[in-house]
């Protein structure tokens, strides 16, 4: 795991899930991941909102959009956990002495890392449920394939790929 700006980003080995995933259209296993990411993610956005403030516990959210637009990549699938209040950081950071334009000193904030107690706590939940709703996702994702190749509904890409 690496911390990135102000988000977490790590890495993990599911290279069986990577070949099943690869039997799928591109489409339909990018939405097989998103949909358990999601659902891995929701402890901790419930933990993160127990330990906020006010309207940063308001504002919590997963979303795979980033400032309202979807992270564009070919391979990855990208997930966000976090508040849209736009000072969330300076709650989870604290703040040094800060001033009025005027020079009038108005305080210091100390910090309360809620986003970083909520990863902590919950991280290897968030993995045994993404590890869970994986292999839930991909055989709903097949069933999917399965019912549109047989009545003949599947889309060009898909029969495309399936007849490689």
């Amino acid at each position: 795991m690496a911390v990135v700006g102000k988000t977490f980003k790590f890495e993990v080995d599911f290279s069986e899930i990577d070949a099943m995933l690869s039997e799928l259209p591109k489409a339909m296993g990018k939405t097989v991941v998103r949909n358990a990411l999601k659902k891995a993610a929701k402890p901790i956005k419930d933990a993160a909102a127990e330990g906020a403030p006010g309207g940063i516990k308001k504002s919590m959210k997963i979303d795979d959009k980033r400032g309202g637009k979807r992270v564009k990549s070919k391979k990855a699938v990208y997930m966000f956990v976090g508040p849209t209040e736009p000072h969330a950081h300076l709650v989870e950071f604290g703040t040094g002495p800060r001033y009025h334009k005027s020079g009038k000193y108005v305080g210091k904030m100390p910090p309360n890392p809620f986003m970083r107690k909520a990863w902590d706590s919950m991280k290897d939940r968030a993995f045994e449920i993404l590890k869970e709703e994986l292999s839930n996702e991909l055989m709903k994702a097949a069933k999917r394939l399965k019912t549109r190749a047989e009545r003949g509904t599947l889309g060009k890409r898909a029969r495309e790929f399936l007849s490689r």
